[in-house]
């Protein structure tokens, strides 16, 4: 499974609720099902991340990164 990291604004035009996410000042961790099933995007998983202007990261990098960085909900 990836993980994207973008924008709480970008997040919310796309129709996502950011509550129940994991963030970091203005930025919100989403799993790829969220982007897959997202019917605002088109494309594949990564024509739907550069559509929104983020990146991908694995599982392992991800949970990395929220304990370094101090994500949270």
């Amino acid at each position: 499974m990836k993980y994207i990291i973008t924008t709480l604004s970008k997040a919310t035009d796309i129709g996502i609720n950011p509550i129940g996410h994991l963030k970091k000042g203005e930025n919100i961790i989403l799993n790829e099902k969220e982007l897959i099933s997202n019917a605002l995007l088109v494309g594949d998983l990564d024509q739907k991340i550069k559509g929104i202007g983020a990146k991908a990261y694995t599982s392992l990098y991800i949970k990395r990164l929220i304990k370094a960085e101090g994500y949270g909900i």
